[in-house]
């Protein structure tokens, strides 16, 4: 059973990281155009399917050192059969937990790292999208932190959020669930900010925690409506994301306004 990066101790992360690096060192280069190669014990040398370039490192890695063990067979067999097995003497059970806990790592420390830009972002078929600074960057990771998440989870975490967006189609149907009092009006200028498409389970979050019975919040109302892609306040979604990650929130700008309500239920 493979161990997690996190679960080794901070003095095992670091001896075990700089034997993943002196083996990388040793064992690999890349080429004249860019592909990463893995090289075996009487120096045959064998070219990976590892380009380095920021197209892979976006389309194919997303920003995801933990992908790099599933992309190239050549790597993973050389440097765990004839490296870690044969001239370490580990077991392959072994030797397969550090390939995929450290070497990956540091293989995407070595070649990918340089290439980050100062943000993420996700290329989407040449479309426009989300992006975020280097400081808005620091401010989620900070946020995280917050939360007890490390760095490296907080990355990749970060980079899911932001496909996860620009993946959204251009128009979105949105769900929120409103309390009305006695007189059954709702403020169709100004619904809100907070969203979600998943209508089950926001139903089923309400219905569970009691609230969808009424109360003093008064009668629970669903309302169903579309919006598009720039009525998104990104920031505030990724946010909230970090904070709430199981709901899936979508916050809109402006208080709501300019979305398109197509049904008012009663509950």
């Amino acid at each position: 059973m493979f161990k997690k990066r996190e679960e080794y101790s901070d003095n095992e992360i670091k001896g075990y990281e700089n034997f993943a690096k002196n083996i990388v060192n040793k064992h690999t280069f890349v080429d004249d155009e860019d592909f990463i190669n893995v090289c075996d014990r009487s120096n045959k040398c064998f070219r990976t399917s590892l380009h380095v370039s920021k197209d892979f490192l976006i389309d194919r890695l997303n920003y995801d050192w933990r992908k790099i063990h599933g992309i190239s067979q050549n790597l993973f067999n050389k440097i765990v059969e004839n490296t870690l097995v044969d001239d370490f003497g580990f077991s392959w059970d072994d030797a397969t937990s550090f390939y995929m806990t450290f070497i990956s790592y540091e293989t995407y420390k070595k070649y990918y790292s340089p290439l980050e830009p100062e943000y993420i972002n996700e290329s989407t078929n040449n479309k426009k999208t989300y992006h975020l600074t280097k400081d808005e960057i620091e401010f989620f990771y900070d946020a995280y932190r917050e939360m007890g998440v490390d760095d490296e989870w907080a990355k990749y975490d970060l980079t899911e959020i932001i496909s996860w967006l620009n993946n959204l189609p251009e128009t979105i149907t949105l769900y929120r669930l409103l309390y009305v009092g006695d007189d059954n009006t709702i403020n169709r200028e100004e619904l809100g900010d907070h969203y979600t498409q998943e209508k089950k389970e926001l139903l089923y979050n309400h219905y569970n925690k009691g609230s969808i019975y009424g109360g003093h919040w008064g009668h629970p109302v669903l309302v169903t409506v579309e919006a598009t892609k720039p009525q998104i306040d990104v920031y505030n979604t990724i946010h909230n994301n970090i904070l709430y990650p199981h709901e899936k929130e979508i916050t809109l700008k402006d208080k709501g306004r300019g979305v398109t309500i197509l049904k008012v239920e009663r509950l």
